[in-house]
């Protein structure tokens, strides 16, 4: 269809026209919900032409992936490996809808210079990535870099940090970093940490060690896993199996090999695996850790309510009624 019935243009243009009808004495808050770059990979035409001919960058494949090699027999495959050029043409797809958001995120800073918003604190972020065939793997909810590894681009007027900053941040801290913009107190009872003081000083020592992550089980009851990275490191642990993945992502930041098992790794890995045993500890709910081992078999809920209490209880009389 016509780039402007495109849902990227959609949200754009909608967003521009808040810009323009808001009221003008007062503060305004705008999210944003761009749903591309996402399957379907379906990018305006004239951005599609701008990826046509470009080679892409070689996917990459794990050490540890043949597991995922399998043949592709249905549309809407987790796994399995794609024609190369059928593969290199969804990636080039893929980097057209990337474009096409930069476009569109472009067109609405233009529009806020030509209305004189004023200061505004921009923060440009995702809710997954996409595997995109990365060893053999398509769409999200794994650990891994394609997946896990979401942009993160802070606009903050008025502060002097310039440049990357490497500290280890999630997406819960989006929430009390535009609290701490707007000059609003975070209630005490929340996961995330606001990141606004890395806009001055993105080399802040003020940091988390890691941040955790964790997925229930969603194409293959044998995906649900827990994991802890740093950004230089990740620990993985699927609670099914009981298998654990480690990679260095300072020297293998593509994960193609896994150290779980090599020896030279052994006294990082078991720094990781106690921190996650200590992370999983307070959830006595879940049978996820005794407090000094991983146990591995549970299957956790994909969605449940926020457990307190005889939350035990409530859990096991909620699953019967399901």
């Amino acid at each position: 269809m016509p780039e402007e019935f495109h849902n990227n243009s959609w949200v754009a243009t909608r967003s521009i026209e808040f810009l323009r009808r808001r009221d003008k004495t007062r503060p305004f808050f705008l999210f944003m919900s761009f749903h591309r770059p996402h399957p379907p990979i379906d990018p305006p035409q004239a951005f599609y032409d701008m990826y046509e001919d470009r080679d892409v960058p070689e996917v990459p494949v794990g050490d540890w992936a043949d597991v995922h090699d399998v043949t592709i027999d249905h549309l809407d495959a987790w796994h399995g490996r794609l024609p190369k050029e059928t593969l290199a043409r969804s990636r080039r797809a893929y980097y057209a809808q990337v474009a096409h958001i930069d476009n569109q995120v472009g067109r609405i800073i233009q529009a806020m210079r030509v209305l004189k918003t004023g200061p505004t604190a921009i923060i440009f972020t995702a809710d997954h990535g996409e595997m995109l065939g990365d060893h053999h793997l398509f769409r999200k909810s794994y650990a891994y870099e394609g997946s896990a590894a979401v942009p993160l681009v802070v606009s903050m007027p008025g502060r002097t940090g310039r440049g990357h900053c490497d500290a280890p941040v999630i997406s819960h801290d989006v929430y009390p970093t535009i609290l701490d913009v707007a000059g609003v107190d975070v209630p005490g009872k929340i996961d995330g940490r606001s990141f606004l003081h890395f806009a001055d000083n993105p080399s802040s020592t003020d940091r988390r060690d890691y941040v955790h992550g964790e997925h229930s089980a969603c194409y293959d009851e044998d995906n649900a896993m827990q994991y802890l990275t740093n950004g230089r490191e990740k620990f993985i642990w699927f609670t099914t199996t009981g298998q654990e993945q480690f990679f260095d992502l300072v020297n293998d930041p593509h994960e193609k090999h896994d150290l779980a098992r090599d020896p030279s790794a052994k006294d990082r890995i078991e720094k990781w695996r106690q921190r996650l045993i200590d992370e999983l500890a307070p959830r006595t709910q879940d049978d996820l850790t005794d407090g000094k081992r991983l146990i591995s078999g549970v299957r956790l809920p994909a969605v449940r309510p926020v457990l307190s209490g005889d939350s035990r209880q409530r859990q096991e009389d909620a699953s019967e009624k399901v």
